[in-house]
């Protein structure tokens, strides 16, 4: 036996400078016949009941495929897919775009890279057209018009809506449509008017600039409602006059309900103003509810 031993040891002294004249490669050499034994099993193909894993190598699918004893090709999901491509050994991969068992499906976001010129566009728009029967519509905002194709490819005739400063479509942030004013919708517009300008490095500076923007996007949505009421005088004497009358514990507005005998004199309250706007912007009877201890929402008419 020492003698073997001392024949492998002469044997492998080739293999070892084998190893050493490869960039950053290198070996490591076990005296115990246990050890020894553990990781020649685990270097056979296909061995998965070893725990061994002081020594494990990540491996990825297409050379450790090459080292397994059995043959298999990639194929994603086949039996549930919404678009099927071409795999790189003549294989079908099918691939989802959510995932999960029903009922608790989740979105699979992915990233595709690549340089310029070497089909990414072409790519998605060949997975956005595979799955466009399952989805209600699609959204795209780009720049530089890379899926101009996409929408000759969902409905005849139809063309991207294309925004640039020069041209005719303007989208107006100021816009509630026909909803009541909220703190997150001025928020919104305080943050982008903030955007516009620049923002500070100062902290403080920051702050007390925002607060000044908040105030007059106040004042503006404030003088579009004074405006809008002159011009629909008479609808506000139909409103409903106040939001605090119900007893129920919330109050109810509606368009097209009549107001009552109660004489219309003075300033419209906030339940006058949310009623009438929603008569304005809506057709047919709309309710909406808001518990009594809040305020009546402001919902003033949107300035442009």
């Amino acid at each position: 036996t020492r003698a073997s031993a001392s024949r492998c040891s002469t044997s492998a002294i080739p293999i070892k400078n084998a190893i050493n004249s490869m960039n950053a490669a290198q070996y490591f050499e076990s005296n115990l016949p246990s050890t020894l034994r553990s990781l020649f099993f685990q270097t056979w193909p296909g061995w998965t009941w070893g725990r061994y894993e002081h020594r494990k190598l990540y491996a990825e699918h297409r050379f450790l495929a090459d080292m397994l004893p059995v043959t298999s090709t990639f194929t994603g999901h086949l039996a549930t897919a919404e678009a099927i491509y071409d795999g790189p050994h003549d294989n079908l991969v099918g691939v989802q775009t959510f995932s999960g068992p029903a009922g608790n499906q989740t979105p699979q976001h992915a990233v595709l890279l690549g340089m310029s010129g070497a089909g990414k566009s072409v790519t998605v728009c060949d997975l956005l057209s595979q799955t466009e029967g399952y989805f209600a519509y699609t959204v795209i905002i780009e720049e530089g018009l890379s899926y101009g194709i996409y929408p000759a490819t969902v409905e005849n005739g139809a063309r991207p809506i294309i925004i640039h400063p020069d041209g005719d479509l303007t989208i107006n942030y100021l816009d509630t449509k026909g909803l009541p004013l909220t703190p997150d919708h001025l928020s919104a517009a305080t943050a982008l008017v903030a955007r516009m300008i620049g923002l500070s490095a100062q902290e403080d500076k920051q702050m007390l600039r925002q607060a000044q923007i908040a105030k007059y996007l106040n004042i503006l949505y404030e003088d579009a409602f004074q405006d809008w009421c002159k011009r629909r005088h008479d609808q506000l004497l139909r409103a409903t006059p106040n939001c605090a009358g119900s007893t129920a514990g919330t109050s109810r507005l509606s368009s097209n309900t009549p107001a009552s005998n109660s004489p219309a004199s003075g300033p419209p309250s906030s339940a006058t103003r949310a009623s009438s706007l929603s008569s304005a912007r809506t057709t047919g009877p709309t309710w909406r509810t808001w518990p009594r201890t809040s305020p009546c929402p402001k919902s003033p008419s949107t300035p442009s």
